[in-house]
């Protein structure tokens, strides 16, 4: 008897940790969305730069058509962000153009925190990460490094980045 209650009443405990110390589902299912999106960006920045190995000179925006061989081969498709105050709900994802030899990969909208957050790390810190910002004159984008060491009011084309402020960028090969 006093052998079950004791298994009972170390159930009741193992069950009230996990409940204090395991973020709820929602929590790790954002988080692993957010993962999920990061990965995506990155797989889609790479095959950009796939198709720019091939066409050198390319300047402008990349059109997805044009990426198909490169993205779609190992069954990827472009994410599409679940909701976006900025832009209606599944349309805001990622875009990319080339101008003056440059390579610009960046969201289409703000991205969710989270997902801007995982974006940024899995890029390993690199100050060529970071947020548009409207400049009272061009466009700029400050790098998410590190808070202390990034890159503060590095200039974007004004013809991509004109009317934006909050989106993630990502600069160069």
């Amino acid at each position: 008897m006093y052998a079950i209650a004791i298994a009972v009443f170390g159930a009741m405990l193992l069950t009230w940790q996990m409940a204090i110390h395991s973020p709820p589902d929602s929590q790790q299912r954002k988080y692993v969305s957010a993962e999920v999106a990061a990965a995506n960006f990155w797989a889609y920045r790479e095959a950009v730069i796939d198709y720019l190995a091939s066409h050198s000179g390319h300047d402008g925006p990349v059109d997805d058509s044009q990426l198909t061989p490169h993205y779609s081969q190992d069954g990827f498709t472009k994410y599409q962000f679940p909701d976006t105050a900025s832009a209606t709900p599944g349309n805001a994802s990622w875009a990319s153009a080339v101008n003056n030899g440059t390579l610009y990969v960046y969201s289409t909208a703000p991205p969710p925190e989270v997902v801007a957050y995982a974006i940024a790390q899995r890029g390993g810190g690199s100050i060529a990460v970071g947020m548009s910002q409207r400049g009272t004159t061009a466009p700029t984008m400050t790098s998410v490094a590190d808070g202390q060491t990034g890159v503060r009011g590095v200039a974007l084309p004004g013809v991509y980045f004109a009317n934006v402020s909050g989106n993630i960028v990502v600069l160069g090969r």
